[in-house]
């Protein structure tokens, strides 16, 4: 995982996941605030790198 000031970009080939949810964020995450956790509204707080976890990307098969 690269950081470069309040962006996190996973390796190639990865993807970014939040740890306290099990979302999958994308290849690139800019960190903010955070106001939604699983769905529901939570108590505000600045998303960090390490709040993020890179998982292998799976590739979706096309029909």
């Amino acid at each position: 995982m690269r950081i470069n000031g309040n962006i996190i970009e996973a390796e190639s080939g990865y993807i970014l996941r939040r740890k306290y949810d099990e979302q999958p964020a994308g290849e690139i995450v800019y960190l903010g605030m955070c106001y939604w956790l699983d769905g529901k509204r939570c108590e505000p707080f600045h998303e960090l790198p390490e709040h993020y976890e890179e998982i292998e990307e799976i590739e979706q098969n096309e029909e």
